[in-house]
């Protein structure tokens, strides 16, 4: 059975193989067979999950939200799940791909 890590490092490739977006969730051109994501349009993919809150997409998404945390790149709130800051992190003008790649992996990695 699949976990958080296991979906991390999925969003991570699919991101590396489709492309990164920012400013929603994922982007379709005209003829493309996949979207380009976002870090957590990406983990939607994935784990098949389109909610927020429960199942797979959470779990994957608050583990790379507390890897981003333990890291300084996004802000630490005691008590809250950081997942409304992955996308502001994802979104800054400075993001690239690699970086949201490399996070994904290392988020996998502290698991």
């Amino acid at each position: 059975m699949k976990d958080s890590s296991d979906y991390l490092r999925e969003a991570a490739e699919y991101i590396a193989e489709h492309g990164h977006h920012k400013g929603s969730y994922e982007h379709w051109s005209a003829g493309a067979e996949h979207p380009v994501t976002c870090a957590l349009g990406a983990l939607r993919r994935v784990t098949g999950d389109r909610g927020m809150m429960g199942g797979r997409f959470y779990e994957a998404a608050a583990l790379l939200g507390s890897h981003l945390e333990r890291e300084g790149l996004i802000p630490r709130y005691e008590g809250v799940v950081p997942l409304s800051h992955i996308p502001i992190w994802n979104d800054a003008p400075e993001r690239t791909a690699e970086d949201v790649i490399l996070a994904m992996k290392r988020a996998a990695e502290d698991e």
